[in-house]
């Protein structure tokens, strides 16, 4: 910028630049031009033939390779035919070597005048038309074609665009002379007010907008946010398939159309969260189709500041009570000895907020988060078109208020990071299946599968005291729960243990003498309350067709 201002200020008489500036450069006082290298098509020839700005003896010059002679004569006749074209489009065009209209004074001809007080004459639209045309051939002459009805007054010309141009229909009118019937033909197709016809980006650059333009114009920043969020989302599910290797991507044409809204506040879906086994037997690797769809890993990464149809409280209250639940059982294989507080500490440190900001951190996540709410216009806008860059520095020269951050940064605490990865779990849990959802936590990091040093899936912990392994204990526990009348207890919930001495072990408080068989009741409390905790917000969500926040923590 400060090298273009003192050229303007004729402080620096030459300026060195590449094809950069062949639009926008306004330097009236500028009166030579010289390319060094070959225009691409008549529409760069004439933009950069165009910054040689002088009224008077401004010239423009081209370098030729000569050491090719066939290129060089190519180039030689498209340069002349670039020059044709320029002398076509500055005087207009005639109709044929029978026009004798030529002292026709175009201004009997009303301007096109639409409310936005921009003027085109008859001459400008003729010029528009051809220079669109110029456009439509990359740089070959691709006239529009005039015919004429009539051979006395008055005369109707029928002006057809070419094959390549999308407006289609013909545009026919009348006058009292060939001239004005074809220079009204002009201004017909460039009124597209007139004409519910959809006309391309060149004429838009010169003529005033249609309503259906104008109308897609103003959301072309939400379309390019709506696009740059499902390029976000296609990554990311890449990263998790290629990181879970229970199931592989599927196409996103085979996935469901993304519509942005909340997948759960309408669950029309029978057979979410079936109640089956979750055990660690059924850790096999085979492959699946069950995969989360774009919606709601879109739902899974926005918060409810961004004032979008859906958010992520949702899946974060399902994530995390699954999340309590298989640490729980993991802590309880993998400690068999340990005490309900000492599962209890261990439990908190795995899934507390900061090892889950910790996770989010290591698996490069924290970039998916959405949070802020996108202002596209006004004081508080925070949007910038894809790939454009702020000079921090200049702004800052300029505008001391001005505030870059809120274009580069998003604020928010660190729980919100956790907050996504519990969202992850969840719209894992309803995607796909128990095992594929553990797959993914021990992706993360997160200990839910208990492995010993062989890798294998530690034994269930036995109920009974350390004590007692005699070969007779069995029959100890059945003489104890019929001396107790467990059966009773059985009778009332309808269910029969298998294994009578987890019955025994409910009932025991850690003050009883009476039971010397098993343990007492506290870690098999800690991991039935998970379990107790994730059946009651499993059954919220299968039941309910109008999922909110509020109806599941209450």
């Amino acid at each position: 910028r400060e090298t273009i201002k003192n050229f303007r200020l004729a402080k620096v008489n030459v300026l060195i630049a590449t094809a950069v500036i062949e639009e926008g450069l306004d330097i009236p006082q500028c009166d030579l031009v010289i390319r060094f290298n070959k225009p691409n098509n008549f529409s760069s020839y004439m933009q950069s033939k165009g910054r040689a700005r002088a009224k008077q003896n401004a010239s423009y010059i081209l370098f030729m390779d000569a050491s090719n002679i066939d290129a060089y004569n190519r180039d030689q006749i498209e340069y002349q035919n670039y020059e044709e074209i320029e002398k076509m489009i500055q005087h207009g065009f005639s109709l044929d070597e029978y026009d004798d209209d030529s002292n026709i004074d175009l201004s009997e001809i009303p301007p096109y005048c639409p409310s936005n007080g921009l003027i085109i004459d008859a001459t400008r639209a003729a010029q528009l038309i051809m220079e669109y045309c110029v456009l439509l051939g990359n740089g070959q002459i691709f006239p529009p074609r005039f015919l004429f009805h009539g051979h006395t007054n008055p005369y109707t010309c029928i002006l057809s665009m070419p094959a390549n141009c999308p407006v289609r229909d013909d545009i026919q009118c009348t006058s009292k002379r060939k001239k004005l019937a074809k220079y009204k033909c002009c201004l017909e197709i460039t009124d597209s007010e007139s004409q519910p016809v959809y006309y391309p980006i060149e004429f838009l650059c010169y003529a005033p907008l249609n309503k259906v333009d104008l109308e897609i114009i103003y959301k072309l920043p939400s379309i390019l946010v709506r696009i740059s969020q499902l390029y976000r989302i296609e990554r990311l599910r890449k990263l998790f398939a290629d990181n879970i290797k229970y199931y592989s991507l599927l196409d996103s044409d085979q996935m469901p159309t993304v519509t942005f809204n909340d997948c759960l506040r309408t669950n029309t879906n029978p057979s979410l969260l079936p109640l089956i086994p979750l055990i660690y037997n059924n850790l096999s690797l085979n492959l699946s189709k069950l995969q989360p769809s774009p919606d709601i890993l879109f739902q899974a990464i926005t918060r409810r500041s961004t004032d979008e149809k859906t958010d992520m409280e949702n899946l974060e209250i399902l994530g995390d009570c699954f999340l309590k639940l298989t640490v729980s059982m993991a802590l309880y294989h993998r400690h068999p000895l340990a005490s309900a507080g000492a599962l209890t500490v261990e439990k908190a440190k795995q899934i507390s907020n900061e090892n889950l900001y910790r996770i989010a951190v290591q698996k490069q996540l924290k970039c998916y988060l959405n949070v802020m709410k996108i202002n596209f216009r006004g004081k508080d806008a925070n949007w910038l078109p894809p790939g454009y860059i702020i000079n921090e520095i200049e702004q800052m020269k300029n505008n001391y208020e001005f505030n870059i951050k809120r274009y580069n940064n998003q604020y928010v605490k660190r729980k919100a990071f956790a907050d996504m990865i519990e969202a992850f779990i969840g719209a894992f849990l309803i995607s796909t299946n128990y095992i594929i959802t553990i797959e993914f936590m021990k992706w993360l990091g997160l200990d839910v599968i208990p492995l010993n040093d062989n890798n294998n899936i530690m034994e269930i912990p036995s109920i009974l005291c350390p004590c007692n392994k005699n070969n007779e204990i069995n029959q100890i526990v059945e003489k104890f729960y019929i001396e107790q009348e467990f059966f009773d207890i059985e009778n009332v919930i309808k269910y029969k243990f298998n294994n009578k001495a987890y019955l025994i072990a409910a009932f025991t408080h850690p003050s009883s003498f009476t039971n010397r068989l098993t343990n007492c009741y506290e870690r098999l409390e800690f991991l039935g309350d998970a379990v107790l905790d994730f059946l009651v917000t499993r059954h919220i969500f299968a039941n309910n067709t109008n999922i909110t926040p509020a109806l599941i923590q209450h």
